[in-house]
């Protein structure tokens, strides 16, 4: 897994033998099949201000409704929170595996699915492509972060001395909300309610002892500017791929 320093965990050897035989389907026999209703992803900003309010106003709503899949843990309140343990629990199993780009693709696809269900959302599923604002060297600027139309700006201390209400974002639509799942590398389940606001800190570049940008610090935009995107789409195997991608611009933050 991921650390400031990068990655720890070691790779087990699988030997030859142990791989079962399987028969590969005959290439000839493909069937091709036309998409007639193909889903729609669009950039934060080829949304019009209407739609971005209609998408923040279907999260909220999966937001305040009640949590369907882990009656056990007593932290998951929400259906936002049932994405958000999943993420959890399969983290070492989603990450730095095979799995990761396929589980994230079934893991959005879900959510989408919940949002247009559960509280009618008809528009597209949105996304940001930090390249843009990363090649300006305008993160902070971003309209993903505007504190209106966005998601609000980088965290403000608040003068509050409880845990975890130190340093919130204090404007946007999820404005001084109270979540209830946290946690820490590298075991991010943690046995009890943490209560806390939604955080946000840039870092403004910041460094660790060794000069390497503190990972998850999202000025660093070095990691996913064009050219480093670029790096991951000339990725010649698997085991590059990963890296290029996963280490950054995954572990910096945009992820």
């Amino acid at each position: 897994m991921y650390t400031p320093g990068g990655r720890t965990r070691p790779r087990s050897p699988v030997r030859i033998s142990e791989l079962k035989s399987v028969r590969s389907p005959e290439l000839d026999v493909r069937q091709t099949q036309t998409c007639e209703n193909p889903t729609v992803r669009k950039e934060w900003r080829e949304l019009n201000p209407t739609e971005q309010a209609a998408y923040h106003e279907a999260v909220i709503c999966l937001m305040k409704q009640p949590s369907q899949r882990y009656p056990d843990e007593p932290k998951v309140v929400s259906r936002v929170d049932d994405f958000t343990w999943t993420h959890m629990v399969v983290n070492r199993e989603a990450h730095q595996t095979a799995t990761f780009l396929p589980f994230h693709r079934w893991f959005l696809h879900e959510y989408e699915n919940a949002l247009r269900s559960e509280c009618n959302y008809t528009g597209p599923l949105a996304y940001w492509d930090w390249t843009i604002d990363a090649d300006a060297g305008s993160v902070a600027t971003s309209p993903v972060f505007n504190n209106v139309t966005g998601f609000g700006g980088n965290g403000h201390r608040t003068g509050n001395s409880t845990t975890g209400f130190e340093y919130c974002v204090t404007d946007g639509p999820y404005a001084n909300i109270t979540l209830t799942l946290g946690g820490t590398y590298p075991d991010y389940i943690d046995t009890d309610n943490v209560q806390h606001c939604l955080s946000r800190t840039f870092n403004n570049g910041r460094q660790d002892a060794n000069g390497d940008f503190v990972v998850g610090d999202m000025m660093a935009g070095q990691y996913y500017t064009s050219t480093a995107m670029q790096r991951v789409y000339n990725s010649n195997n698997y085991y590059t791929l990963e890296m290029n991608l996963e280490d950054r611009p995954h572990a910096a933050g945009m992820c």
